[in-house]
């Protein structure tokens, strides 16, 4: 089903990922076109997907175009039965002493352990017997319905003759959620909408060969590097950026390991640390040599489960869930037996202490299988960024929004970043120039972006302020966003004295221009003064127009 999910994909012209998470392990999985990493090439483990011992069906998670996902549903739903999962809010602790709050006018939070249901708050039922029941069944409740953001279940069969559905949307909705349809047999495919994949297209990317193998230009690892990462896959955050600059990947492995280790945990845990200053032992420098021995991945926990603890690769599965889980129950004879067998090849004071490293890394290791996977998405996104920045910029800005963070880093690029211009509504790029697109001033938006476009296809560029005024009106183009216009700069290029433009939308629309004001002079002989000279827009005028447009002055800062 998932092969049919990505080749129906593919028919509709949707770049489909490359994978994600432990089924780009699976080489079956590769073989059939799924997933596009070679699990082999990066030493990724199959039992991370699937074992004996695993009782429940393995994700296979798929990521497709954000712009295709709906047509791929409506692709798939020619051939089969489909439905979208519900799923419910429920109160959470927080949400819960917040309701009792309104309701008893107390707050004895502070006296609960969480989660609230927890045995250890029972000796609260005498003490706070209302305020404790209140919570205790208000906790879980189900305040809203929802969608699965991802989850959609595809069926040879008519659904709604074995589960209930809502049938009010054009894509029916289960009345179970997932768990509930577990139960019975039925299991979900996520579809993921990945913004990227819709970026990646806008520059005719195709999957070949060489983007799999071709993984060195320097370029992209020295925009990373610096931290000029706005705009990359996986590597936004302000932690992904200071990471970025302080670990400096110069090849691709280092990229895996950098998106793996760009999460709190990592740096908080001592993690992070240890791998930037090569401190671990010897011993498992030379078992983990692509971490430098750190226990960065959790494949790596399975490596040394079996390497030195004498497990079957089921049971190292199972011992990385089961340490990442804190399941103490079943993780003693695994515990037991991993010690007692690494003590007769580390000695038994080190196979204690590695246990405990492993303890502790474990819960905020990584899927290596997921990090090499989405690493290539990254890479591609830096390659285009690096090969045509200006252009890169320009539609991740019509994609994401424009953000202080990203004017900051196309003045660090030596890119002269300009104000949005009437004649060029989509906004315009060359060799280290930029003109931003309308959509980014508040109050404007796509559809006005769209129409003045179009007008400017069909009838030619803005001659003037008074020419587009004149025009606006047929396209929809209201005041309110003329206005906007105005103050973002958008007519500069006509007159830059944007107090001026507010007044001229007046008269323009009342028919008293420059040339109606000498008609009505000649005609009835009346003086009109021209008081334009008194209009004058500061300095202070742009900074103030400009900061409730964008959220800050472009032309001052």
């Amino acid at each position: 089903m998932c092969k049919k999910i990505t080749d129906t994909a593919k028919k509709v012209g949707s770049l489909v990922g490359p994978g994600r998470g432990s089924a780009v392990g699976s080489l079956i999985v590769y073989l059939l076109g799924i997933t596009l990493i070679d699990p082999i090439k990066y030493n990724l483990y199959f039992e991370r997907f699937l074992n004996v011992s695993r009782q429940e069906l393995p994700d296979i998670d798929i990521d497709v175009e954000s712009e295709k996902r709906d047509l791929i549903i409506e692709e798939l739903s020619k051939e089969f039965e489909i439905a979208q999962v519900r799923t419910y809010v429920r109160m959470k602790s927080k949400s819960v002493f917040k309701k009792i709050n309104e309701i008893l006018n107390v707050d004895y939070s502070k006296k609960f352990k969480k989660p609230i249901r927890a045995p250890e708050n029972m000796y609260l039922y005498k003490k706070i017997k209302d305020y404790y029941t209140l919570a205790f069944y208000l906790e879980g409740l189900e305040t809203a319905e929802s969608v699965h953001a991802a989850g959609i279940i595809l069926s040879d069969k008519f659904l709604k003759e074995n589960i209930p559905l809502d049938l009010s949307r054009k894509v029916p909705i289960t009345l179970w959620e997932m768990d509930e349809l577990k139960e019975i047999g039925i299991e979900k495919f996520d579809l993921l909408s990945l913004d990227t994949l819709s970026l990646l297209k806008k520059f005719d990317f195709k999957y070949s060969k060489k983007h799999f193998q071709n993984l060195n230009n320097k370029n992209v690892y020295n925009i990373i590097s610096q931290g000029l990462t706005e705009g990359i896959f996986q590597l936004e955050s302000k932690l992904a950026k200071k990471l970025a600059k302080k670990l400096r990947p110069k090849n691709f492995d280092e990229l895996y390991i950098l998106l793996a280790l760009n999460r709190p945990g990592p740096l908080n845990s001592g993690m992070f640390d240890e791998y930037l200053e090569g401190n671990s032992k010897d011993y498992l420098k030379k078992l983990l040599p692509e971490t430098k021995g750190v226990i960065i991945f959790q494949e790596q926990v399975m490596y040394l489960a079996q390497r030195l603890g004498g497990l079957t690769p089921q049971e190292s599965d199972n011992f990385r869930k089961a340490i990442a889980k804190k399941d103490i129950e079943k993780i003693e004879n695994l515990k037991t037996k991993f010690i007692s067998n690494a003590s007769k090849i580390i000695g038994i004071n080190e196979a204690k202490r590695l246990y405990s490293k492993i303890e502790n890394f474990a819960q905020y290791a990584f899927n290596k299988s997921h990090s090499v996977a989405y690493a290539h998405l990254s890479y591609w996104i830096a390659e285009i960024k690096s090969l045509y920045p200006e252009n890169f910029y320009l539609e991740y800005i019509k994609y994401k929004g424009f953000s202080f963070e990203l004017f900051n880093e196309i003045k660090l690029m030596n890119i002269s970043l300009n104000l949005p211009s009437i004649n060029h509504p989509m906004g315009l790029t060359q060799k280290k120039y930029i003109i931003l697109p309308l959509r980014i001033i508040k109050g404007v938006g796509e559809f006005a972006e769209k129409r003045i476009f179009e007008d400017i296809q069909k009838k030619g560029k803005y001659t003037s302020f008074e020419d587009f005024i004149k025009r606006a009106k047929d396209i929809g183009i209201t005041r309110n966003i003329i206005e906007q216009m105005i103050k973002g700069g958008t007519f500069d290029i006509f007159d830059k004295n944007r107090r001026k433009l507010f007044r001229k939308i007046s008269e323009i629309e009342m028919y008293a221009s420059e040339n109606s004001k000498k008609i009505l002079s000649n005609v009835f002989g009346e003086t009109i003064a021209n008081d334009d000279k008194k209009i004058i827009t500061s300095r202070e005028d742009i900074i103030k127009f400009e900061k409730e447009v964008y959220g800050f002055s472009i032309s001052y800062t």
